[in-house]
């Protein structure tokens, strides 16, 4: 009786984790293979990537598969966003994030990650998202390190919740 009991609960145990490792494989940015001060991200096959130093920031020009364009802005100082204003806020332990919307209700979606101490992170989407562009933003993680130890990057998706908040198309 006992070893019934015991067979039926790694059963039960072996079939949850399994489904658990299929509901992460839906996602086509399952790891990162961009890592900036702070974050990471992935790029996934079938996806574009240009990187320009203009100056004493960097910008990220991605093409999802999809044909959805983004926009990230990666240094100190962020332009200003006039006409736009925050809809949802999230924080973690040592990151902040914000969506932002036009007040015009026309326009794009601005995510914004700030690691403390860190650079911030502006991502511009150039049209409504679609579940492809989702999928990318919630893949965002927070990192550490940097230093001849390495990066470490968490378990911790700072644009998760505020993504998951968007109407695709």
């Amino acid at each position: 009786m006992h070893t019934k009991i015991h067979a039926l609960f790694l059963l039960i145990l072996a079939l949850a984790m399994s489904s658990n490792s299929m509901a992460a494989e839906t996602s086509r940015y399952r790891y990162c293979n961009v890592f900036a001060d702070g974050v990471c991200f992935g790029i996934a096959a079938g996806d574009q990537l240009i990187q320009t130093i203009p100056i004493d920031y960097t910008i990220y020009e991605v093409t999802l598969s999809s044909g959805k364009a983004l926009t990230i802005y990666n240094g100190m100082n962020p332009p200003r966003m006039s006409g736009y204003h925050s809809v949802q806020e999230a924080e973690g332990k040592g990151w902040r994030a914000k969506l932002m919307q036009p007040i015009s209700g026309a326009g794009s979606s601005v995510f914004e990650v700030a690691p403390s101490g860190r650079d911030v992170f502006r991502i511009t989407l150039s049209r409504t998202p679609d579940i492809e562009a989702i999928d990318f933003l919630r893949n965002f993680r927070i990192c550490s390190g940097g230093s001849a130890r390495g990066i470490r990057c968490k378990d911790e998706f700072p644009l998760r919740e505020l993504a998951g908040g968007l109407q695709s198309n």
